[in-house]
Order: structure tokens, then sequence, then C-alpha cells
């Protein structure tokens, strides 16, 4: 199997970012490395949903593609998100325990992907903006993993 086929190239691509993502978050970078970091992971992601999956549904190879697709932009959006959410600051609704920011921030990227919206975290200003285009785009992605997933299984069934 080749690892570094285009499919899995944009996985590396996105893994790598989320490790570097870690060691800046490790290393305390400034509020603007953060964003700009941030602004870099939604840029890769906009490209991956919309330009390359694009050039997969003309290619005819849709189903495996497109899935792989939207898992790259799903971690890239979440992991943008993460990072903006931790330059930007969290609301605890419930006193918190002290633990790492960081962790607070990937919980909240997750489940407003995910569009659950606990509640116990919240944020303000162009943070609920941002919160709820993450919810958006999270619902997307969903619409567009259960189309692939049900073309690949009547494909498969052909």
């Amino acid at each position: 199997m080749n690892w570094f086929n285009a499919d899995n190239r944009l996985l590396w691509g996105a893994l790598f970012y989320v490790i570097a993502c870690a060691i800046s978050i490790g290393f305390g970078v400034s509020e603007f490395w953060l964003y700009l970091l941030s602004i870099t992971g939604t840029l890769a992601a906009v490209y991956v949903i919309f330009f390359d999956m694009l050039k997969s549904v003309r290619s005819g190879y849709f189903a495996y593609r497109v899935l792989m697709r939207i898992s790259t932009s799903a971690i890239l959006f979440v992991v943008a998100a993460t990072l903006f959410f931790l330059a930007y600051g969290l609301h605890h609704s419930v006193p918190a325990n002290k633990g790492p920011e960081a962790l607070d921030s990937l919980y909240f990227s997750i489940v407003s992907f995910s569009t659950l919206g606990y509640g116990d975290i919240t944020t303000s200003g162009i943070g609920r903006l941002a919160s709820s285009m993450l919810a958006v785009i999270g619902n997307l992605h969903l619409a567009l993993i259960a189309g692939a997933s049900f073309t690949w299984i009547t494909a498969s069934k052909i």
C-alpha cells in the first residue's frame, strides 16, 4: 500500500498541522500565532472540502475519496476552531476544574461542530459567530458523510 498517494497526503498534511498546533500550544505562543494557525487551518479545510473534493467528484471516484476529504476537512476545522477559541477565550457557566484551557477549547469545538451544544462553556462577541458557523459547517459535513456513505454502499451492491 502506498502511504503517500494523493488520498493519504491530505491526511498526512492534516496530521502535520495538528502536531504543529499541539507544539505551538505546548510552547505557549502568543494569541497572534494562534489566530494565524487558526486561519491557516480554516483555509486548508475550505480548500480540501470545496476544490479537492469537487475534483474527485468530477473524476468519478466519488465515495471513498470524498469520505477521505470530509474526514480531513473535519479534522482541520475542529483544530482550527480549537486554536481560535483558545486565543479568544471561553466562559464557564459552571465552576470548572483548573485544567488546561486547550482541552476546554477542544471540547467546545467538538461539541459545537457536532451541534450538541451542552451550554456548560460559552463564548461571547465574535466567538458566538465563530461557534455558530462551526455548527453549520458540522451539519454540512454530516450531510456529506451520509451522502457519500450511501453512494458507496449502493455502488458496491450493484
